[in-house]
């Protein structure tokens, strides 16, 4: 049963750069941070870095997710072009407003209340970005377990709510396949790491919070149901987009499929039945809930789908 709540807690998107190497000796935000002498002499290299980080940022404008950066490392990234701006013309401006536009805030305007103690590589990290990921894993793991041991169900949808982590970012700081692992006093905390569209994608569809619903329509029907003829704007009978698949698969689409906007519809492409699927938003609700029917050239909201946007996440249709 669905709770009808508004979800306070959602998907925690960081982001970490790397930062310029000072000659004249500014401390890095964080020692484990990695630096880039390619800053110092290819222009090229730290706006590349900057802007694909920012790209992937941009294409998932469409999850509900808080999207976090670090005040320090951002002005470790900053320094060389307020060292030398006139070979980064604009640059800081555009970086601020970019962050701006992406609705990114610092992570300590709000950060995780602390009830453990974390390292990383032998550094202290508890007051610092990955400390602020790894107390939210570590509240993860509480959840479940209460989660698990709820046999009687008391827990409110409140108590239920968690924050998944995940960290994008290009060589700033180390990670193995993937992974970055933080120590607390008891456990080893693994923090997902990602550096392009394709990766967070695969991890979002997996982690997403609050997740999606998916709602059968009867007008669209199913792969067992035919949809059904209705009156149309112009008075004339017409059959409703069918929708190919069962509940189970439908749902599994939902997961990976992308859009515009969090209020808007979504879409992605179902290889199995080779067509589009398209999911609308059955508008503010706290459930997230869609309904969906799959689509053909010529259908109403076919045109809608961004297929170049949907390539970049499905390579070959």
């Amino acid at each position: 049963m669905l709770h009808l709540h508004a979800m306070s807690k959602k998907t925690a998107i960081y982001v970490l750069f790397k930062e310029y190497p000072d000659p004249a000796g500014r401390g890095k935000s964080a020692p484990y941070i990695q630096d880039s002498a390619e800053y110092l002499v290819d222009t090229n290299a730290l706006l590349q870095d900057w802007t694909e980080l920012f790209d992937v940022l941009r294409y998932f404008s469409y999850e509900r997710a808080n999207r976090y950066y670090d005040e320090d490392n951002m002005e470790g990234l900053l320094e060389v072009a307020r060292l030398f701006p006139n070979e980064y013309p604009g640059a800081v401006d555009i970086v601020t407003s970019e962050i701006q536009t992406l609705g990114m805030t610092s992570w300590k305007a709000a950060p995780a209340p602390r009830t453990d103690v974390y390292h990383y590589g032998g550094y202290d990290v508890t007051n610092d970005l990955l400390g602020d990921m790894a107390q939210r894993e570590n509240d993860h793991i509480e959840v479940l377990k209460r989660v698990k041991q709820d046999t009687q169900h008391q827990l409110t949808p409140e108590q239920k709510e968690y924050e998944p982590c995940v960290l994008l970012q290009k060589g700033a700081i180390s990670a193995v396949q993937g992974v970055v692992s933080v120590t607390s006093t008891n456990s080893e905390l693994k923090i997902q790491s990602v550096d392009s569209i394709a990766e967070l994608h695969d991890w979002i569809s997996v982690h997403r919070f609050p997740s999606r619903h998916y709602v059968y329509n009867p007008k669209h029907g199913d792969a067992h149901q035919p949809s059904r003829t209705y009156t149309n704007r112009h008075g004339h009978s017409e059959r409703a987009a069918q929708l190919r698949t069962t509940t189970a698969a439908t749902r599994v689409l939902l997961k990976k499929a992308v859009g515009e906007s969090p209020e808007g519809d979504l879409w992605y492409h179902d290889d199995a039945n080779g067509c589009y699927i398209y999911f609308e938003n059955q508008g503010d609700t706290p459930q997230h809930e869609y309904h969906g029917y799959h689509l053909s050239p010529g259908d109403k909201n076919y045109d809608k789908i961004n297929v170049d946007k949907l390539r970049r996440v499905q390579i070959n249709i």
